[in-house]
């Protein structure tokens, strides 16, 4: 759990803390079901006291296991993205779409993971590749073709050319 403990921080505004913080965090118990998470997730930024509101500011490092979307081996995945939230010790109206852009906090502490974790997951590609020129797996035999050509004939029209082909057959006079 990334957990902000509030201190000096609460109370003067105007002060701010430099933030360096990692922990092991469950995205199950947050649920966040399909988010993989392999090592700590890490935070380092600035806390600051705003005007009584806590405005947090830095950059999140995660590192996940993923798999390929096209060859469907498991490959590692590190993800680093800005973090910006602002909580506030006062009840807050919300915007014209109904959302709440100020987090209610109460306590000694901010736990900081809820929203660590949102904007993790938010950044996480919908098809992750293994790498940018993954060539995915062979449609008839499913052989890796990352680790080589696969001995299947490679020479299969999809029959929805078909008419295409008869087109340029008729213009040319010979076959394609």
């Amino acid at each position: 759990m990334l957990l902000l403990e509030l201190g000096r921080l609460k109370h003067d505004a105007g002060f701010c803390l430099p933030l360096d913080m990692s922990a092991v965090c469950d995205p199950l118990a947050y649920e966040y079901k399909d988010m993989p998470l392999c090592a700590p997730l890490a935070l380092r930024g600035t806390a600051e006291n705003v005007a009584g509101e806590i405005q947090v500011t830095g950059e999140l490092t995660a590192a996940f296991n993923m798999i390929c979307s096209r060859c469907g081996a498991a490959f590692p995945f590190a993800l680093t993205t800005p973090f910006r939230e602002i909580y506030s010790s006062r009840e807050v109206a919300p915007d014209e779409e109904g959302e709440l852009d100020k987090h209610i906090f109460g306590g000694v502490a901010i736990d900081l993971t809820p929203e660590a974790l949102r904007a993790l997951f938010a950044e996480l590609p919908m098809k992750p590749l293994c790498r940018e020129d993954c060539l995915g797996l062979c449609p008839q035999c499913g052989a890796d073709l990352n680790r080589g050509q696969c001995s299947c004939a490679t020479k299969e029209t999809d029959p929805r050319w078909e008419k295409l082909r008869e087109l340029f057959n008729d213009e040319a006079g010979k076959g394609v």
